[in-house]
């Protein structure tokens, strides 16, 4: 069982806290992801990414980021029958069990049309936030943004720019 229930708290009439500025001094975007786990708008200077061991029990996992690495976008699909809300309780219940998290958060918010659940929290000098949502697929989406408190002005339009087809 959960400790917590992530449907219960909307924020700002069901947007995050995070001052979510669109690219504010990024200058050009292109669109990066494939069919299975959707497609985001990102700055053009971004580049594919690839976590070392990748997602477990994902059917599918995308992974952009930052010249850097300082800022990474991860979207995975699942087909394991687990609901959005059961993976972002699992992802509340990891995050408020991680020494490292802080001012863990829930929200219930829109990512491309989609209701999704949204946790998140600061780790040291960023921000982790994360996005479950079930889609007409029939399968469970997650999308998650890592990035440093330096971008916290600017942070990625991802719930105005994720889409399931290009």
């Amino acid at each position: 069982g959960s400790t917590t229930d992530p449907g219960t708290t909307t924020n700002n009439g069901g947007s995050s806290d995070v001052d979510e500025t669109m690219y504010l001094g990024y200058g050009d975007l292109k669109t990066m992801g494939d069919s299975t786990c959707g497609y985001v708008d990102v700055p053009s200077d971004w580049v594919d990414f690839y976590e070392a061991g990748g997602i477990e029990a994902a059917e599918a996992t995308c992974q952009m980021a930052s010249p850097d690495a300082s800022a990474i976008i991860t979207m995975c699909v699942f087909d394991n029958g687990m609901t959005a809300y059961d993976y972002a309780s699992a992802l509340y219940d990891t995050m408020l069990a991680d020494s490292e998290a802080t001012d863990v958060k829930t929200a219930q918010v829109k990512i491309g049309g989609y209701d999704a659940y949204q946790v998140y929290a600061t780790y040291g000098t960023g921000y982790l936030i994360t996005y479950s949502f079930e889609a007409e697929d029939g399968k469970l989406h997650y999308v998650a943004v890592e990035m440093p408190d330096s971008m916290a002005t600017i942070v990625f339009n991802i719930e105005g720019t994720y889409r399931l087809t290009e």
